[in-house]
């Protein structure tokens, strides 16, 4: 995706992976902090740290059910 579009629509994740920060929590990132080619790849695209990826993880495990979505 192109940077700058990026960087107007999320200016302070930009800003922050662009540091060497992890978009999602603002902490450094340790390079031998990935468990694998895959969290290395997505870091390369999101510039997710490896417990902010976890955590993403946890999210998409989540299955929502119908009454989940009842708007009363």
């Amino acid at each position: 995706m192109d940077h700058n579009i990026m960087a107007r629509a999320f200016p302070e994740m930009t800003a922050r992976k662009d540091a060497g920060l992890c978009p999602g929590c603002g902490r450094p990132i340790d390079p031998e902090g990935f468990k694998d080619e895959l969290s290395r790849r997505e870091f390369r695209i999101t510039g997710m740290c490896q417990a902010c990826q976890d955590e993403m993880e946890d999210f998409e495990d989540y299955e929502i059910e119908d009454e989940d979505l009842s708007l009363s």
